[in-house]
């Protein structure tokens, strides 16, 4: 897919019609999310998937995705997709189910926030409730 293997995909249904589903399709540096018409006279474009990159490999990276709140989050995240930022005390990753919210009625999503130092050291985890611009978190 766009020069690289699928390693996984999926469709889902969506709920405004039986013939509007959206595929994602995971390859080893992307993720793909794509709509997909079944309806008569329905026409397929992989090229028209909107592209969301992986984060590099890193320490800080191995380190969150080992936590117990990843651990627990992986569990039930089909499609995970990492952000690593760097902060002045090390790093900040942040683990969402990908495609973040599609067409989610209450507007929540639950993320894994860790934040470790420099080296991949744990600083802090949690798993929040995050709803437009407010978070809930269980520390």
């Amino acid at each position: 897919y766009r020069g690289e293997l699928p390693h996984r995909v999926a469709a889902f249904a969506e709920s405004s019609s039986p013939f509007r589903w959206h595929g994602i399709v995971e390859t080893e540096r992307a993720l793909h999310d794509l709509e997909v018409s079944v309806g008569p006279g329905a026409d397929f474009d992989p090229a028209s998937a909107s592209t969301t990159y992986k984060p590099e490999p890193s320490p800080a990276l191995d380190a969150a995705r080992n936590s117990a709140v990843a651990r627990r989050f992986l569990q039930v995240a089909r499609f995970p997709k990492a952000t690593v930022e760097q902060t002045p005390s090390g790093f900040h990753i942040i683990l969402r189910a990908f495609p973040d919210t599609r067409e989610s009625r209450s507007g929540l999503r639950v993320e894994a926030l860790i934040d470790t130092d420099s080296s991949g050291k744990f600083l802090s985890e949690a798993l929040a409730w995050v709803c437009s611009s407010r978070a809930f978190s269980w520390r």
